[in-house]
């Protein structure tokens, strides 16, 4: 498989797709959690009713609490995997703007950052930052490309040397 800069782009953006899943799932466990814990109201309408109903309930709220967080734990899992292995490659980036690349990535995607924290975090003690922060923010984006197309490459190096390895 070749990596180019949108797959590589989209296996960036996993890790805060899986995030966002892990943070869902925790608040779906939470408000199950809320009604588990709170009174249910009477019926008074006169009929019979079978009773042992509302432990029923709460038994099943609090059985499919624990099923939403288990899911949250395995995917916290896979996500703390995910954030290493993003880091791992980020960290091979080398060369002209290195760190301004690294930050790009690393704030973009495992901090995940909007584009203005970044920008305002890579050139907000610029002296002429607010005059020119269109300028600066097309510079963040350039950046990000640049970072994008060495990391697929550096990627595709990877993939290559495991091949090889792997032959011999």
């Amino acid at each position: 498989m070749t990596h180019t800069p949108e797959s590589v782009k989209a296996w960036l953006r996993s890790y805060g797709e899986l995030i966002a899943d892990i943070d869902n799932l925790c608040e779906r466990a939470e408000i199950l959690r809320e009604k588990a814990s709170s009174p249910s109201s009477p019926i008074i309408d006169g009929m019979p009713h079978e009773k042992g109903g509302h432990t029923d309930r709460i038994g099943n709220l609090v059985s499919q609490c624990d099923l939403l967080e288990r899911e949250a734990a395995n995917k916290l899992q896979k996500s703390r995997v995910l954030y290493k292995n993003i880091n791992t490659a980020i960290k091979q980036i080398k060369g002209s703007g290195w760190a301004y690349k690294k930050a790009v990535l690393q704030m973009r995607y495992l901090d995940l950052a909007t584009w203005d924290e970044v920008l305002d975090m890579l050139f907000m003690k610029k002296p002429d930052f607010l005059d020119k922060e269109d300028s600066y923010r097309r510079r963040c984006y350039k950046i990000h490309k640049t970072a994008l197309e060495e990391l697929a490459e550096i990627l595709n190096q990877n993939t290559e040397r495991k091949l090889q390895n792997d032959e011999t």
